[in-house]
């Protein structure tokens, strides 16, 4: 597999600049708010899971069409008004948010304005709104009521409702007025009437000397965390309140709002949790308001710079991730990270009402996955361009026509994948032809060297030959058969197929061949030990693999520590769990091995020349057999040795537990 990853190397400068253009595109976005309608949305799905109940004692008495239908057209007499707040009072409501506009006095209707101003006073918790009124496009003046209501009214308060540029009504500014921001919101001044105490947290902006400004001023903006679609507060009908027909448990000690909620009349705005539910009511967005500033669950928007912080972070932490991580399990990162923003930002505002736009992070995350991956293809394109050369090269050209015929010559991206295609077909073709001749010749090398060794023992003591010519003959005949059995065990080894393993207990493999040797230890006078587990330990030593091959590595282990340890020694082969994986250590104490000398332990041909050596057989095989067998069923061999101290060797092997044991 190709190595993209070389810290301090190119690969890491590229590193660099993605992650560079990712944390400049999340902070640019964040500097200039390109992505707002996307937190918006992300902002609706959060607010729309985490709705609480409204307030039982917060009631709507609504201008709805059928109070419109029994009490006449719009705009009605002064005197029902009045009415309706004397009925109120006798039914014992607490603070009554008036939403009616009252700016100028009925000219056809004197008694009907003296008697509202009187059921005003008489109320005496009435609160009346202020309008910001404009000329074209520009701030006029403020809507206030007509003297007569103002000074019977509790309080006023303003009822303009936020828009944001998509058209959503999302917040609210809790003071506003012209040349200062004066008025509270309608909702908070009957706070103040209801609950001075809680109120008291919504200051009014300090006015400094000689300030003086001109046009509509704002100040204590708060985001709404409404408490459910429009209709989650309770309603009740106006005409319904006016013939006395609602309970007065409903309205007792009850903050009441008086507003419009008739088709065409009054103002609808559409809201994060209106969905198919249609537009809410202003006067009911002035009621969510209230229940929020009650419990003081206002959703309050992150400074910019820990925006900019967190969005920074969580952008180096994905490109920490793709890093050190293949295509697959870059994408796996960043579907966690895409997870992870959403979720840590919808617990903010869950649990601290704290709100971390999330979405600067989430397209530089996302940016940032097609950019390194594309890194990574060019990267792997380049090393297939430079194989695919010394490919061509050494085919002289044959592998270059074959593409060509191939009709492929118009992509060069298709072309190489041709030229590759035949030289790894080609490559399968040598490889079989490889271990054919082995085969052959292996077979064909055995049958005479067999036929040399049956002869010599047919020939053994005799009279008229030579001992020590025929022993010399019989030592080179069985060496060369040695060879040809060691090169027919290592081309299987190096062609094993992995999809052909089977299940096998590995602690039978180590019993397996530790018997097969012990003729051979005895005969030299030396303690063969085998410790394995017992089944109160460990339930299954379970790998997928060959057993002949599995066998054959561990034996070829055992023969060597056999061969090198000298008589009255000690060869010990044992079984353990080792961090996911099992390893079979064979223990010897023999000559050792000396540090500079192990790096040749494990490759072709390769014998340590040492002065033990020359008398013993051996060309270098069985050790080069053990590492292939290792690595092909996704393991490896070591060796811990001194001079003098014996040596040991360790086969780790992936383990692979049996479900059924």
């Amino acid at each position: 597999m190709i190595r993209l990853l070389k810290v301090g190397g190119k690969t890491l400068g590229e590193w660099f600049a993605v992650t560079s253009i990712c944390l400049a595109f999340g902070l640019t976005a964040i500097q200039t708010n390109w992505l707002w309608r996307f937190d918006g949305v992300i902002y609706d799905i959060g607010l729309d899971a985490l709705q609480r109940p409204p307030d039982d004692d917060i009631v709507i008495v609504a201008i709805d069409d059928r109070s419109l239908a029994e009490i006449g057209r719009w705009p009605w007499r002064r005197g029902v008004h009045a009415g309706l707040l004397a009925q109120l009072e006798r039914q014992g409501a607490r603070v009554i948010a008036f939403d009616i506009i009252l700016h100028e006095p009925a000219p056809n209707d004197v008694g009907g304005d003296v008697a509202l101003a009187h059921a005003m006073a008489a109320q005496g918790s009435v609160i009346l709104p202020v309008t910001h009124a404009s000329y074209a496009a520009r701030s006029d003046r403020e809507g206030l009521p007509d003297e007569r209501f103002a000074a019977a009214a509790a309080g006023l308060g303003h009822i303009h409702i936020e828009l944001d540029p998509d058209g959503i009504a999302r917040s609210v500014y809790l003071w506003e007025g012209m040349g200062f921001p004066q008025h509270p919101q309608l909702a908070l001044a009957a706070l103040a009437i209801e609950r001075p105490d809680i109120a008291v947290g919504y200051p009014r902006p300090e006015r400094e000397t000689g300030e003086s400004s001109d046009g509509w001023l704002r100040a204590g903006w708060m985001r709404i965390p409404f408490s459910g679609p429009p209709g989650t507060f309770r309603y009740v009908s106006y005409v319904d309140v006016l013939r006395g027909e609602v309970p007065d448990s409903l309205l007792r000690n009850a903050v009441v709002f008086v507003g419009s909620t008739a088709v065409g009349m009054g103002d609808m705005v559409p809201t994060p949790t209106s969905g198919h539910a249609g537009l809410m009511p202003g006067v009911e967005v002035h009621a969510n308001v209230l229940g929020a500033l009650r419990h003081g669950d206002i959703v309050t928007n992150a400074p910019a710079w820990v925006t900019a912080l967190l969005t920074s972070l969580s952008i180096l932490c994905l490109m920490g991730a793709m890093l050190r991580t293949r295509p697959r399990a870059s994408l796996l990162a960043l579907i966690g990270f895409i997870v992870v923003v959403l979720a840590g930002a919808w617990v903010a505002l869950a649990l601290a009402r704290f709100w971390v736009p999330p979405a600067a992070a989430l397209f530089a995350g996302i940016a940032g996955y097609p950019l390194w991956n594309w890194r990574r293809l060019e990267a792997s394109r380049r090393y297939f361009d430079v194989e695919l050369d010394a490919l061509r090269a050494a085919s002289d050209g044959s592998l270059a026509r074959d593409a060509r015929r191939s009709g492929y010559g118009l992509d060069s991206f298709v072309d190489h994948v041709a030229v590759l295609r035949d030289a790894v077909s080609k490559q399968r073709e040598l490889q079989r032809s490889r271990e054919e001749t082995m085969h052959f010749l292996s077979h064909d090398l055995r049958a005479p060297l067999a036929s040399i060794v049956t002869a010599l023992e047919a020939r053994a003591g005799k009279p008229g030959d030579d001992p020590e010519l025929l022993a010399r003959i019989d030592r080179s005949a069985r060496a060369a058969l040695g060879l040809a059995e060691n090169l027919v065990r290592l081309v299987r080894a190096e062609g094993v197929d992995p999809l052909q393993f089977a299940e096998l207990g590995l602690e039978m493999l180590v019993q397996d061949a530790a018997d097969e040797v012990w003729a051979l230890a005895h005969a030299k006078r030396l303690r063969l030990r085998t410790e394995i587990p017992s089944e109160g330990d460990v339930i299954d030593f379970g790998v997928f693999g060959d057993a002949d091959l599995l066998r054959r590595a561990i034996l070829n282990l055992l023969t060597n520590a056999i061969k090198y340890t000298p008589e009255g020694g000690c060869v010990t082969v044992s079984l353990r769990a080792d961090e996911g994986r099992w390893a079979v250590d064979v223990e010897d104490s023999g000559i050792g091995i000396a540090e500079d000398q192990q790096a040749q332990l494990f490759q072709r041909f390769s014998r340590l020349q040492t002065e033990e050596n020359r008398t013993l057989d051996g060309i270098g095989l069985g050790l080069l057999m053990v590492r292939t067998v290792a690595e092909r069923h996704g393991g490896e061999v070591s060796v811990r040795s001194k001079p003098g101290e014996g040596s040991t060797f360790t086969l780790h092997l992936p383990a692979q537990r049996a479900a059924s044991v």
